[in-house]
């Protein structure tokens, strides 16, 4: 199953997270999914790195069809780290309008990832020089 489908999977079961006492676990889990399917889909890191470390690689894939929801990115995600790390609440609506973008960037991005070859999206790798001989 492609990366993105089985993310609008998880995007689906996490509609059992929705309550509004339940903002902090709903958000972190559709905070992850959305993380984890960026990193399955392109060449880079997510899961485990701060929002502004995540989004500064951004600008290391201009062709990406990922650098073109940087902005997008940038609010769903910063409003993610609220609800997870300053505790904000959210209403149900606050939460399905989160759920439904989560949805729409996936959708949106998902096919489109599967269509670039990787050598237009990938960063070229840096080289290692040889070690010299003493």
């Amino acid at each position: 199953m492609p990366p993105w489908r089985l993310a609008l999977e998880k995007l689906a079961a996490s509609r059992a997270l929705m309550d509004s006492s339940n903002a902090q676990p709903f958000s972190h889990a559709v905070s992850e999914i959305v993380r984890s399917f960026i990193e399955q889909s392109f060449p880079v890191r997510a899961a485990h790195r701060t929002t502004s470390e995540f989004l500064h690689d951004l600008v290391k894939l201009p062709n990406s069809p990922l650098a073109a929801h940087r902005a997008t990115l940038a609010e769903f995600l910063e409003y993610c780290d609220l609800t997870k790390f300053a505790r904000w609440s959210l209403t149900l609506p606050e939460m399905e309008a989160m759920l439904s973008k989560a949805q729409s960037f996936i959708s949106s991005t998902g096919q489109a990832a599967a269509a670039v070859p990787p050598e237009q999206s990938a960063p070229k790798p840096a080289t290692v020089p040889e070690a010299r001989r003493a």
